[in-house]
């Protein structure tokens, strides 16, 4: 039947978790039950899909990493 349509899909619930010193840019998207370590950075844009460690620079869509941030890189 044409009209029957989509069967229901499930439903993604959970925390998403931004440790101390996470930055997030604009228009990013963090999926439900991603958890972002401690000074992360997430470019703008991009689509979190898995949890990013503490101290790296992920971006894209999906969002890979993209470096490792060091204290000398830091803001």
């Amino acid at each position: 039947d044409v009209h029957q349509g989509l069967p229901p899909y499930p439903r993604a619930t959970g925390p998403v978790v931004l440790e101390d010193g996470v930055w997030v840019g604009a228009g990013a998207i963090v999926l439900p039950g991603v958890t972002i370590g401690r000074n992360a950075v997430i470019a703008a844009g991009s689509v979190v899909n898995k949890d990013v460690p503490a101290g790296h620079l992920y971006g894209g869509v999906p969002a890979k990493m993209i470096k490792k941030i060091h204290d000398k890189d830091a803001a």
